[in-house]
């Protein structure tokens, strides 16, 4: 019995021992911090799969999550808003010369009471380019009475003709048709029924002016791709008309087959004719001119099409605030750095706010000269330019008269030999037309950080005025642009990542418009990543991808990461 009652009390004990060192488990497992509890418990965390919250989320828990993945597919390149198709010059024009319509060696006609003998002579023409139609002919020996002809049922003539003489009659136009009678005829003795009339006709001829109108028309065409038919606008022809207004007719222009134009051209000025976006087609399109009459040289000849404003892709995504916290109040002005403000004994020769100050008119250089005081002049001569390596500018950031198109001049448009692309706007864009560049040597950084195929997130702050590219727009905001007294910032043991992958080595090139704002992408690769951190805010963001060529994108996927 003691036996047993001693291990009783010894089970007892264990159980005691159990239970204390449980409950202890317990506590240390609910003072553990939430995260850490989920992760050794095996739990899910509070945020949702889409980025919301659940209710027990917190700033300084929150994980890393995807915002956005998208499959992008295809986007393609726009390279302009307006497209201008060129047609190669050429002349039309009619040439009118007489010619032998109807040609007959002899006739004879005769009328007496036993006896009327009567000929009749058929001819075509094409009344629209036939005119001055004319019958001549040669009288014999044998004439007597009245020759009488007949065209088309309607009498023209009845006349006497002396013998052995040469005659001729004009044809009424508006009597001519396509096939044509003309009958001769004698008129008759009347009473005198022992006479006889008569005519010997020779050498009959019908003759008249024809237009040749085998160069009175031109036909051309251009070819538009259908991506342009289906973003089309608005399309117009245009082109210049060498001609003499008293000596030509009427043009007629068609596109298509359908007339666009049809009257008399300017000449010697530049012609437009609206063109109905609806009648073109995608492929080749015909365009043909027409003259009535007259020479026509037409040249400069274009089909300008306008395009609608391309839309790219645009997709959304949600960040919740606990990964944002606000800072605000502005920092002190620095002597030497370009923020708009001149600090108190700041030399106006260490910094360009102060040398401005100064004197609106006054000159600056960038960069360190080797002299005291021509840093910021108040005239510059020819003499002296070569003083500022990087080429004084005024307030506005152009070179002085004495100056310009020298190395560092950013506003004449050409790059001088052997300047250095760090130096000159121009040569930065030069070397690679997707360049950024900074107006300002940026801060803390070293001089070729002017001029860079891209800009990373942390040294875009150091440009004062923002860097921008060949097209004037830019890359980032300056503070100003941002509201100082409540600026909301990405926590910092958090990071916002923009990530594509693509499904070739091909040649990338395109923008990322994230809220606004631009990130440049050129790459070879099959992936490529970029620090969005300034750019995102809490609540809703955007990105769009506006291409510089056609490019492929497996997928687009936005995720903010904890560092």
């Amino acid at each position: 019995m003691a036996k047993r009652a001693q291990a009783a009390m010894n089970a007892n004990g264990s159980a005691i021992l159990i239970i204390i060192v449980t409950a202890l488990i317990v506590l240390y497992i609910l003072f553990l911090p939430p995260q850490d509890r989920a992760e050794l418990l095996g739990e899910t965390s509070g945020i949702e799969s889409n980025g919301g919250w659940g209710s027990n989320g917190d700033a300084g828990t929150a994980p890393s999550t995807t915002l956005l993945l998208e499959n992008v597919g295809s986007v393609d390149y726009q390279s302009s808003d307006e497209h201008y198709h060129t047609i190669p010059s050429f002349r039309i024009g009619t040439k009118t010369e007489g010619g032998i319509l109807k040609n007959i060696d002899s006739l004879y006609v005769k009328s007496s009471v036993f006896e009327t003998i009567i000929e009749n002579i058929t001819f075509r023409i094409d009344p629209d380019v036939t005119s001055d139609a004319r019958f001549s002919f040669n009288v014999d020996q044998q004439a007597s009475g009245r020759l009488m002809v007949v065209l088309n049922g309607k009498q023209i003539i009845d006349k006497e003709y002396l013998p052995s003489s040469s005659q001729y009659i004009d044809l009424p136009g508006e009597q001519l048709q396509a096939f044509n009678v003309l009958t001769i005829g004698v008129s008759t003795p009347g009473w005198a029924f022992w006479r006889m009339h008569e005519y010997q006709l020779s050498t009959l001829q019908i003759t008249g002016d024809v237009k040749d109108l085998t160069g009175a028309q031109a036909m051309q065409s251009f070819i538009l791709d259908d991506e342009e038919v289906d973003s089309l606008d608005r399309a117009s022809l245009r082109f210049y008309a060498d001609c003499t207004p008293s000596e030509t007719g009427r043009l007629t222009i068609k596109v298509n087959g359908r007339t666009v134009f049809s009257g008399y051209a300017d000449c010697g000025v530049l012609n437009t004719v609206e063109l109905d976006r609806r009648m073109l087609d995608w492929g080749q399109n015909e365009v043909s001119f027409i003259t009535e009459e007259g020479t026509y040289l037409i040249t400069n000849i274009d089909v300008k099409t306008e395009l609608e404003e391309p839309v790219y892709p645009i997709y959304y995504f949600d960040i919740d605030s606990v990964y944002f916290t606000e800072e605000g109040g502005d920092e002190d002005a620095v002597c030497g750095e370009v923020d708009g403000e001149c600090p108190d004994d700041c030399s106006p020769d260490v910094d360009k706010d102060c040398c401005f100050e100064e004197d609106d008119d006054y000159y600056w250089c960038d960069l360190e000269t080797a002299q005291l005081g021509d840093r910021c002049v108040s005239f510059v001569t020819a003499s002296t330019c070569s003083r500022c390596g990087s080429g004084y500018e005024d307030e506005h950031g152009k070179a002085p008269a004495v100056c310009e198109e020298w190395c560092g001049d950013d506003h004449d448009g050409d790059c001088p030999l052997g300047c250095s692309k760090y130096i000159d706007r121009d040569c930065c864009f030069e070397d690679w037309d997707e360049n950024y560049w900074c107006d300002d040597i940026p801060l803390g950084r070293p001089l070729s950080a002017v001029c860079k195929p891209g800009v990373e997130p942390d040294e875009r702050s150091a440009c004062p005025d923002r860097y921008y590219n060949k097209d004037g727009r830019h890359l980032s905001y300056t503070a100003d642009d941002e509201d100082e007294e409540s600026e909301e910032e990405l926590r910092g043991e958090y990071e916002a990542v923009m990530e594509l992958e693509f499904p070739n080595t091909d040649l990338k090139s395109a923008t990322l418009v994230v809220n606004g704002r631009d990130v440049g992408l050129k790459t070879y690769d099959t992936s490529w990543s970029w620090d969005i951190s300034d750019y995102v805010r809490s609540g809703p963001n955007s990105v769009q991808v506006v291409p510089g060529r056609s490019i492929d994108i497996t997928s687009l996927k936005v995720s903010v990461k904890r560092q």
